[in-house]
């Protein structure tokens, strides 16, 4: 064998050991590192740059990492973690989420009243907003549900008539005016037109207005009245009289 023969073979066996000395990190991007790895955990790995053995130490989270290919061959396979769920709802008290387990043990509701103070709701010693309270009673009471959403719409109705009616009486004002100085009846018999228009508007805003606002407001009474469990509807008394001892049964 000559000898360039020989260090020709010499140079490919020191590259085939260099190659395969190289552990390979596969990231989730599918980004493949050389390195050498010095410590493994459950959380992290640590290595330095293939090409730079002495050089310094990096750490990479596992959640990052999909595939390890180790030097001699040995392949290890990291597992994404699933995310955690998120819930979309607002946070509540354990005494809101108890009184709605209690309420949702029966289709009728709980065992305790609820009382509106300014924009809250009360039942026993448990405050709810507006959202909770629609979904204690969507769930409990659907009477009241429905009583609160109708109410609403109502109310958003008024409010709708009574913008069309401010509008009505502008344009009408207006060209009412115009036709009236100027003389010209095109203009003015359509701005009267407009002017009761606008007027009838309003007057049906009123109502609507109220009445959605009342029905929404006081949906809660009919919680109170039609799905409030009474703890025993029945009772059974003694009485007496001149004329003696009597049963009297009351329901």
């Amino acid at each position: 064998m000559s000898k360039r023969t020989f260090t020709t073979a010499i140079s490919l066996l020191l590259c085939v050991l260099y190659i395969t000395a190289q552990d390979i990190i596969v990231t989730r991007e599918e980004k493949r590192i050389e390195a050498k790895i010095t410590e493994v955990s459950d959380t992290e790995i640590k290595y330095r740059d293939a090409n730079n053995p002495d050089g310094p130490l990096f750490v990479m989270g596992v959640d990052k990492i999909s595939t390890i290919i180790y030097s001699n061959g040995t392949v290890k396979v990291f597992e994404q973690a699933q995310a955690p769920a998120i819930s979309s709802r607002p946070p509540m008290s354990a005494q809101y989420q108890a009184s709605l387990n209690r309420g949702q043990q029966t289709q009728m509701g709980g065992t305790e009243m609820i009382s509106r103070y300014d924009e809250y709701y009360i039942m026993g010693n448990e405050r709810m907003n507006e959202d909770q309270y629609l979904r204690f009673v969507q769930q409990t009471c659907p009477a009241a549900y429905a009583s609160y959403q109708k109410g609403k719409k109502l109310w958003g109705m008024g409010w709708g008539f009574f913008a069309a009616s401010l509008a009505c009486l502008a344009g009408g004002s207006t060209m009412y005016s115009i036709g009236r100085n100027e003389g010209t009846p095109g203009l003015a018999i359509p701005g009267a037109a407009l002017i009761g228009a606008g007027s009838g508007f309003f007057c049906a805003s009123i109502p609507c207005m109220v009445v959605g606002k009342i029905r929404k407001d006081n949906s809660h009474e009919i919680y109170n009245s039609a799905c409030v469990r009474k703890s025993n509807p029945y009772s059974l008394n003694i009485g007496y009289g001149g004329n003696g001892v009597g049963l009297a049964f009351a329901w």
